[in-house]
């Protein structure tokens, strides 16, 4: 076994840090232009940022590798190769996702300078070539010169570059186009794949398309990698040719990889296929049929664009969201329907014999929206704390009565948060009013006269009077609309009417 040691890990260290130099070296360079020239965006750009870099990351010549060789703890020159060239890997698709980005920074940079600001030279990033000497601790960057005038983005220049589905996109924050590799048979190349590619590019959507992306001298290896690794979506077209591919299944397993990794959504097309006659891996991913080519387009443009079918959201309906009475411990239905009886008594008379109100249980249903399960448990929770009164027939539905009115303390309890007003205070109040009469007997209408509340406010008040002892109420509800006739003062009323 050739001598173990970190010579790899150290070489490897150097390129990383090489890489980082890189990246501030042309971030400088061009946020520098940016200043005293503006950069012209190309279509190029992002390549010429990665040609520029991919020159740090040359090993050297056979007499560096055959040192490197030397002092290594592996077996074989093959198993060597191999390590370099998985980790050379690995460091180019970290080294192009960061490229990519400042690519971007540097477009947004550039899109931001107008003809006023722009000086006469132009920074061309193809003019700027890298040398990289020893083992890469020193790199000089030489700037060629460009046409000297004034230049804008292209947008400005040509009219038809900002109605470009991908020049939209880039121009705002946040609305990068999505990229999309697109695995296919080329056997289907002529049937759909062409179009599909074309149509999906009109679409804004960023397509990998061998047939756009592969000249002649390049290697089809890297450069299904690099496609593969630079999309956001893997666009499967599955078909009869597809599954019968090798390639195609290679491009799955690496899909598959990025999946569980998160870095990339994989959507299976079918055409021509059902769910059953896919891998087991991907039957249980969602897939877009084609079985109608715009409708299958529609979804997959939908999807790469993260469009979302789902229904804008609405208010909630009155019956899940109204609290009427949120201080109570009251369930919400038995809340509103507490609230429908205060708000639809006149006088707060309190009886089921006043009418005032007693309404029949369809009624309250269909004002409220409650089922006769709903009503029956809102009703049976009232009446369990003694603010209802339910008249119970032999032949009843589901809610268990045929008429519902208020008692007294349904009022007590509900008039500070809905009338604003508190019967209990006002009971002392009304004591002090009666006690101020220097009579035995005051009739309600009488002490009214002195407090000016009307009849639904003073009601609740004397309801409160006689629910806790106070006074002793005399007669029942009077024809203008007064709960009691009136009532006998005693010491407990006195004794009340100081508190007020």
């Amino acid at each position: 076994m050739l001598d173990s040691g970190a010579f790899i890990e150290a070489t490897l260290d150097a390129l990383v840090k090489e890489i980082a130099l890189r990246g501030q070296l042309f971030w400088s360079v061009t946020s520098n232009a940016l200043l005293t020239g503006g950069v012209r965006w190309s279509e190029d750009l992002a390549d010429a940022l990665k040609r520029a870099v991919r020159a740090v990351l040359h090993f050297g010549d056979v007499g560096a590798e055959a040192n490197m060789l030397a002092r290594t703890g592996v077996d074989t020159e093959a198993e060597l190769a191999s390590r370099i060239d998985r980790e050379k890997a690995r460091v180019l698709r970290a080294l192009d996702a960061e490229v990519d980005l400042l690519a971007l920074r540097v477009q947004r940079e550039a899109m931001k300078a107008t003809p006023t600001n722009a000086a006469s030279n132009v920074f061309n990033i193809e003019n700027a070539g890298a040398v990289v000497t020893g083992s890469g601790a020193s790199v000089a960057v030489a700037q060629g010169s460009a046409p000297a005038g004034p230049r804008t983005h292209p947008a400005a220049e040509d009219p038809r570059a900002a109605s470009a589905p991908d020049a939209v996109r880039r121009e705002e924050p946040g609305m990068t186009a999505p990229k999309a590799f697109f695995c296919h048979s080329t056997a289907d190349k002529a049937t759909i794949g062409d179009r599909l590619a074309a149509d999906l590019r009109a679409a804004g959507i960023d397509v990998w398309y061998d047939k756009f992306e592969i000249r002649g001298g390049d290697s089809l290896r890297r450069k299904i990698d690099e496609g593969i690794e630079g999309a956001t979506h893997f666009l499967a077209l599955l078909t009869p040719n597809s599954l019968r591919s090798e390639w195609v299944q290679t491009e799955l397993d690496a899909a598959m990889v990025k999946k569980i990794e998160g870095t990339c959504r994989l959507v299976p097309i079918l055409a021509g296929v059902t769910v059953a006659d896919l891998p087991v891996t991907l039957r249980g991913i969602k897939c877009v049929p084609f079985e109608s080519y715009e409708a299958g387009l529609r979804e997959v443009v939908g999807l790469c664009h993260e469009v979302s079918t789902k229904p804008p959201l609405g208010p909630p309906p009155a019956w899940a969201s109204e609290r009427p009475l949120p201080k109570t411990m009251l369930s919400p239905n038995a809340q509103r329907l507490a609230a429908f009886l205060n708000e639809r008594s006149q006088y707060a008379l309190g009886s089921m014999a006043s009418g005032d109100p007693a309404l029949t249980d369809e009624h309250v249903m269909g004002a409220l929206g409650m089922t006769e399960d709903e009503l029956a448990v809102a009703a049976d929770e009232l009446d369990s704390i003694g603010w209802v009164e339910l008249l119970k027939a032999i032949a009843v539905g589901q809610t268990g009565f045929t008429y519902i009115s208020p008692k007294p303390l349904l009022f007590i309890e509900t008039d500070p948060s809905l009338k604003g007003w508190y019967p209990r205070q006002d009971a002392k109040a009304l004591a002090a009013a009666m006690v101020n009469a220097r009579a035995d007997f005051v009739d309600l209408e009488t002490a009214d006269k002195v407090l000016l509340w009307g009849p639904r406010r003073i009601n609740a008040a004397a309801h409160c009077l006689h629910h806790n002892g106070h006074a002793q109420r005399v007669g029942g509800h009077t024809a203008g609309g007064y709960a009691y006739y009136g009532f006998h003062v005693t010491t407990k009323t006195k004794r009340l009417a100081r508190e007020a």
